[in-house]
Order: C-alpha cells, then sequence, then structure tokens
C-alpha cells in the first residue's frame, strides 16, 4: 500500500518502550503517519509528538532497541521493544516488533524525501 493513502491515518501503530534523558523506559502507544509525525500517547492521553524530515535516519543499535536521529543538533530517540509475550499480537498497521518499526521509519523518510 503507498503510503499516501494513509495520510490521514497512522501507517503504523504500536506500544514501544521510550527511554527518557535519564534512560528509565516508558511504556507508550505510537503512531507514526505518512507525512513523518510519530505521536505517542500516554494511556490514552496524548504525551508529545515528534517529526520526522528528510535527513532522518532509523538504526537499530541492539537486538531489542533503535535510534531515530532526526538531524544535526536535534534530539534522538531512543525506542525499545516491549515483552511480544505480553503485547498485543500483530495486525494490519499494528505491530510492537522493533523490526517493523525500523523498515516502516525508514520508508517514511523515503516518502518524505520523494514528496519535497
Amino acid at each position: 500500500m503507498s503510503l499516501a493513502f494513509r495520510e490521514n491515518r497512522p501507517i503504523l501503530a504500536g506500544l514501544l518502550l521510550k527511554k527518557n534523558k535519564w534512560s528509565v523506559k516508558q511504556e507508550r502507544r505510537f503512531e507514526l503517519y505518512a507525512d513523518g509525525k510519530i505521536k505517542y500517547y500516554k494511556a490514552s492521553e496524548w504525551a508529545g509528538t515528534f517529526e520526522l524530515t528528510k535527513v532522518s535516519k532509523t538504526r537499530k543499535i541492539s537486538r531489542f532497541e533503535l535510534e531515530v536521529a532526526f538531524g544535526p543538533g536535534k534530539k534522538t530517540l531512543l525506542l525499545a521493544q516491549v515483552d511480544l509475550a505480553n503485547a498485543p499480537r500483530k495486525q494490519e498497521f499494528y505491530s510492537c516488533v522493533l523490526d517493523d518499526w525500523v523498515e516502516a521509519l525508514n520508508s517514511v523518510v523515503e516518502f518524505i524525501n520523494l514528496q519535497k
């Protein structure tokens, strides 16, 4: 499916662990949009938004952690995979699997580069 067709809906959502500035892992629900916005929620309450740019890079830094670099001089987001044994099962547009997030994040950056 083309990312453009999901512009107003998340192309991927799921539970991940967000590392805060003290490296404490906090479970959050994330939503990734084709325009590069990454919204996250604590329980059902909106907690923040990150925005991918043309120069953003996502890479796995360990088996269960990934790093999203938004660009020079910008914040880096560290995410970890939740325990999949206790996570909701994978569905279309929903996953808690880290590899799915790496692929989706990098696909959105490619899409952004094609649009601008």
